[in-house]
């Protein structure tokens, strides 16, 4: 943590959590509206905080919860649900389906499911941790 302190600049976005993955996605809104950059940050805790790189500023975070869900579109687009809304988002790179599987390591690490309920695990996940995509 103290490394990332020093080498990474979005570490200041992060309230000083852990970041297992960081990649520059394109996100929009609702279907059919622009695509915006945001650098997205996914570290222990679990949490998802976007970044507006040129702002310099932290423009939001996913909500987390137990329901959140990903679905892989295409080897560029996927999707993320929650509760409250869907974020519709495109990686550049055509790593979708590895921003997939990456944040359902994390939720089942987070949310797993333990003698038939739901409990919230403390401790950061055992997944190599992944640079710039």
């Amino acid at each position: 943590l103290a490394e990332q302190a020093r080498k990474n600049k979005y570490h200041k976005y992060v309230d000083g959590h852990l970041i297992l993955k960081q990649g520059l996605l394109l996100k929009r809104r609702y279907l059919g509206w622009r695509a915006l950059p945001r650098m997205f940050l996914l570290t222990e805790g679990p949490h998802l905080y976007y970044v507006d790189d040129e702002a310099d500023e932290r423009r939001g975070e996913v909500e987390w919860t137990e329901e959140l869900k990903t679905e892989v579109i295409k080897p560029k687009i996927f999707y993320l649900h929650t509760p409250k809304r869907v974020y519709y988002l495109e990686d550049p790179s055509a790593n979708a389906a590895k921003w997939c599987q990456i944040i359902e390591q994390v939720a089942r690490h987070y949310f797993a499911e333990e003698a038939g309920s739901n409990s919230r695990k403390q401790s950061s996940p055992q997944i190599q941790q992944q640079q710039p995509s």
